[in-house]
Parts: C-alpha cells; sequence; structure tokens
C-alpha cells in the first residue's frame, strides 16, 4: 500500500508544459475579398501588392520575406503585405517553433498584385512530461545581454545576460530574440546534471542591394526567394548566391562574400529571352500571320528571335481558308511551317469573275457585283457558292466594293457586261472618282426613280439596303442612323423575317437583331411579288 501511495504521488508532481509549432491547413486566393483593392499597398517598384491575411490569434508574432511595410494585426489575424511574384513567407513567434510557408505546395506558385489570400495555420502543442516533484539547474549565458529568454513560451526572470533557473525535470523549449538579430529556437532536457547554456545571436551586419531591370524578374538568395525586380536588406556575414530569373529567360548569377559592416550592391543587367526562329511560307504571298492571336506580320516570314513556348499559329488572308497550327519554338531551334492557303467558295467567285469580266456573258463578275451591292443575287446556277457555309466563310456585304466590279467591267468589259455595267452606274459614274461617293450616289438616286421601292420593300434586289448600309455607317455621305433604320426596316417580310443573310452584321449593328430576323426559307412568293 505504501508503494502504492508512492507511485499516486511522483504521478500527481508528473504534469505537462507546452511549446507549439504552426502547422499550415491551406493558403488560397480569396476571390470575393478586395481588400488588397480597396486598401492598396506598393512594393519598392510602384506595383501594388498581394495581401496576405494569416488567421493567428496570438499577437506577437513577425513575418519573414519580402514583407512590404508595417504588419497589422487585427486580433485574429495579420495582414503582411508581399510584392507581386514573392513565392514564400516566414513565420516567428516566441511560443512556436518558426516555419516557412512555400506557397507552391498549397497550388499557389507565386503571388499576384492586387490580389488578397488567405493563410489558415493551426497550432499544435508538443506535450513535454515534467516532474514538478523534481528541478534542476539550468544557467543561460546570452549575449548580447539585453536579449529576451523565454521558457516554455514565458519570459524567463534575469538581468545583464545571466539567467539562473531552476526547472522541472523533463523537455523544456527555450526561445532567445533581440531586434536586428536572428532568432534562436532550442531545446533542453532537465534532469539531475545541471546544465549550462551559451545563445550568441548572430546580428545582420551587412546591408545589400539587388536589381534587376527586367519586368517581374524574381531575386533569390541562395534560393531563396527575395524579391521582384528590386530588394534592399541585412544579411549575415557569410558567402551567397545572388540570383536573378524570370520564366522564358535566361537566368544570371553573382556569388558574393559578405563581411561585417559591408555595404553591396548587386546589379544585373536585362535577361536575355531565350528564343528560337520561325519561318512561315505560305502561298499566297501576302497572307496575315498571327501568334496566339497577336500579328507578326505577312507571308512569307521569318522571325529570327522568337521567345520559346508552345504557340497557336494562324494563318490568314482574305478570300482563303484560315490555316490553324500547333507551334514548339525551342531554343537555337528554327520552326518551318508551308504550304498553300486554300480558297474558300467566295474566293473561287473571285478568282472566276476576274477571269470572266471581259467575257460576252461575265455573269461571275455581273452576279459578285450584285452580291456586294445588295447582299444578294437571284441567279440560281450560283447562289449556292454563296449561300454555302462550308470553309467556316462569314459571307461578305460591301456596297463600295460593288461599284469596284461595276467600274471594272465598264472598263474592261465587252459587249453585254460593258453595256449592263454602264447603264446601272449611269449619271453618278461622271460626277466622282470615288467608289464611297460614288456607291452612295447610286444607291441614293436609284431609290429616289423608284419611290416603289418603299412599298414592294421585299423585292429583290432592293436599292434601299445599300443606301442604309451608307447611312448608317457614314461612309460616302453624312451619318443618318434613323435613316438608316427606316430604310432597312423596308427589307423585311410581312412577318418581320430578314431574308438576306449577308447583311446580318449591319442588323446588329443598328440594334435591330431582335426585330429583323433572318430566315433563310422564308422568300417572296409569287404572289407577293405580283406575278398571280
Amino acid at each position: 500500500m505504501r508503494d502504492v501511495l508512492a507511485t499516486i504521488i511522483v504521478l500527481c508532481g508528473i504534469t505537462c508544459l507546452y511549446a507549439q509549432d504552426i502547422e499550415v491547413k491551406k493558403f488560397v486566393p480569396l476571390a470575393k475579398d478586395q481588400t488588397a483593392v480597396l486598401n492598396p499597398r506598393k512594393d519598392i517598384n510602384g506595383n501594388e501588392c498581394a495581401l496576405v491575411k494569416v488567421a493567428l490569434k496570438e499577437a506577437g508574432a513577425e513575418f519573414e520575406g519580402n514583407v512590404m511595410g508595417d504588419v497589422q494585426y487585427t486580433g485574429s489575424e495579420y495582414l503582411v503585405y508581399l510584392p507581386k511574384g514573392t513565392k514564400r513567407l516566414g513565420i516567428k513567434h516566441p511560443d512556436y517553433l518558426p516555419t516557412t510557408v512555400v506557397f507552391g505546395d498549397y497550388g499557389t506558385k507565386k503571388v499576384e498584385s492586387s490580389t488578397t489570400y488567405g493563410l489558415s495555420v493551426k497550432a499544435n502543442k508538443k506535450k513535454a512530461k515534467v516532474d514538478k516533484s523534481k528541478k534542476g539547474m539550468a544557467v543561460f549565458n546570452i549575449k548580447p545581454s539585453n536579449a529576451m529568454l523565454l521558457i516554455d513560451g514565458q519570459i524567463a526572470d534575469g538581468s545583464g545576460g545571466a539567467y539562473t533557473l531552476s526547472l522541472p525535470y523533463g523537455t523544456h523549449y527555450f526561445t532567445v530574440k533581440l531586434n536586428d538579430f536572428s532568432i534562436n529556437n532550442q531545446v533542453v532536457q532537465i534532469d539531475k546534471n545541471a546544465k549550462n547554456i551559451n545563445v550568441d545571436l548572430t546580428e545582420y551586419f551587412a546591408k545589400v542591394s539587388i536589381n534587376c531591370p527586367t519586368e517581374d524578374a524574381e531575386l533569390s538568395i541562395n534560393s531563396e526567394q527575395k524579391g521582384v525586380g528590386k530588394w534592399e536588406g541585412m544579411m549575415i556575414p557569410g558567402k551567397y548566391t545572388i540570383e536573378a530569373s524570370k520564366d522564358g529567360c535566361h537566368s544570371q548569377s553573382r556569388q558574393i562574400e559578405l563581411k561585417d559592416n559591408d555595404e553591396i550592391t548587386v546589379d544585373f543587367t536585362n535577361l536575355k529571352t531565350i528564343t528560337g526562329s520561325l519561318r512561315v511560307d505560305y502561298e499566297p504571298a501576302g497572307a496575315d500571320v498571327l501568334l496566339n492571336g497577336k500579328k507578326l506580320g505577312v507571308t512569307p516570314l521569318r522571325l529570327k528571335e522568337s521567345p520559346v513556348g508552345d504557340y497557336h499559329l494562324e494563318i490568314w488572308k482574305e478570300y482563303y481558308v484560315k490555316q490553324f497550327v500547333n507551334v514548339k519554338i525551342r531554343e537555337d531551334q528554327e520552326w518551318v511551317e508551308s504550304g498553300n492557303l486554300k480558297l474558300t467558295r467566295f474566293g473561287e467567285m473571285i478568282v472566276n469573275a476576274e477571269e470572266d469580266v471581259n467575257k460576252q456573258d461575265g455573269k461571275y463578275a455581273i452576279f459578285l457585283a450584285e452580291y456586294f451591292r445588295y447582299g444578294a443575287a437571284w441567279d440560281e446556277g450560283i447562289t449556292p457558292v454563296i449561300t454555302c457555309e462550308e470553309d467556316s466563310f462569314s459571307i461578305p456585304y460591301d456596297p463600295v466594293k460593288a461599284i469596284y466590279w461595276y467600274k471594272k467591267m465598264q472598263n474592261e468589259g465587252v459587249g453585254r457586261v460593258k453595256n449592263w455595267a454602264k447603264e446601272w452606274i449611269g449619271p453618278c459614274f461622271s460626277l466622282t472618282n470615288d467608289n464611297a461617293e460614288l456607291s452612295f450616289c447610286w444607291a441614293k438616286k436609284a431609290v429616289e426613280d423608284n419611290p416603289e421601292w418603299l412599298i414592294l420593300s421585299w423585292w429583290d434586289p432592293n436599292p434601299n439596303i445599300p443606301l442604309a448600309w451608307h447611312y448608317f455607317y457614314g461612309i460616302g455621305c453624312p451619318k443618318d442612323v434613323e435613316k438608316a433604320k427606316r430604310l432597312i426596316r423596308t427589307a423585311c417580310t410581312e412577318d418581320g423575317e430578314y431574308i438576306y443573310p449577308a447583311l446580318k452584321q449591319i442588323i446588329e449593328d443598328m440594334g435591330l437583331d431582335g426585330e429583323l430576323k433572318y430566315n433563310p426559307n422564308r422568300y417572296p412568293t409569287s404572289a407577293e411579288m405580283g406575278y398571280e
């Protein structure tokens, strides 16, 4: 019984002291949180910072890394501003073991400007069994003498850097800290043997400035990311590798050795883009070449220094089918694309029209001129070629181009073609050489000479349409949107269904697309046209 009682007494003397570490639960962008936008802070380059909200209730935390300005503590979280491109954040607290959060471990490679992020952490208490019935001696000698000593998260009693403490047997965690010095965290095991612990904090002796003129260049010291573009801070003596890097560029590095009271500036030059070359030899010449939607030039094209990467190449010319190609540009290699663009169906019509302008019938040229003028034509032998939706072709509509073809037929055509073009151009031809003014004159005269168009609106071809086109866009005449709308409404059927597919864009631009609907199967009946 005496032995059992003694055991109970010993167990009652055993308790648990705690030191804590920080466990990162998650790091995520807060899409709906606009704090970084509403309360902005700029980095040393004048760019908007990112904001990291660190959920930690305990006061007294410190943050290491490329922190911009003072850290605000709200009572439940810390507001830490970081420059764009920062990849990690260090957290130190007297009650916790220090930790570094690498953002890439949680799905975010680096922070972006004007974006708010949430960093959730959990305090894990590490239990250290101590026996309060037994105590041992620990003597701490700390330099500098004004540094603070914390034992198991509690400030220890002492002065002048000397601390003689009686501590329960077991494991204890202690921290020594002082501004402008590195924090020292250690563990001491207390038992019957007295412990002598000497701590000499290391001061940051040297001042280092790093600059790189390349936009968004990341700066690192011994592989630890420090900033973007510019960084300045205090460092302890030693050897370091300073690096400037950016995706798609050749990195630059410098080796430095810091000594007491050094002030060193590391200036990098512009990082050289990693390039290959691209050659596009598609026919016909003069086709537009776009890389990821940005026009580079026209064929034939060669870019000797193109940034490496995977791209979408687009080659296009009017009246030809667009060609889409995936290209892979690699360092010091040339990627070559060659071939021939295929004519669209309408492109074939253009070629045919050029060839038969000087023929007696000139059916392709006549049809093309009518189509550009009215947006439709009624030659059933040719119409399907135009109205077909193959080749991703959007049907064009341009009365000014119609005039070009009428003039071409008059100047180069023979027989019926020449006379027909001259008859249609009429008295407007001698008034101006400007195709836009001539097209407007032609359309206006046709409507004025034939007022019945305003009644027989569904009859085709309808001069109200090109006249509306000119008024709405102000091409060859003063702009008059309301007059254009009145004219375009006359080209509707009684059911409000528009029968000219080529005019879809102007109807949308006018804001009438909900009112004027295109029905490809709805054409005027013979009765409507006055034949019955």
